[in-house]
């Protein structure tokens, strides 16, 4: 792996957990099983089509 691409790989890192703790400070009204649940259908519904190519 060139060292380019690990810089990539950890500038998105920062910005997925910078984005999660945003998303968390204004979700803060919406219980916590809710939320993992519906993040979960959203990640299953998006991962579908890449279940049905194979």
């Amino acid at each position: 792996m060139k060292a380019h691409h690990a810089l990539g790989y950890a500038l998105g890192a920062i910005v997925l957990w910078a984005s999660l703790a945003s998303l968390g400070v204004l979700l803060g009204h919406v219980p916590p099983f809710l939320l993992t649940g519906l993040a979960l259908l959203t990640g299953s519904v998006l991962a579908f089509p890449a279940v049905l190519a194979d």
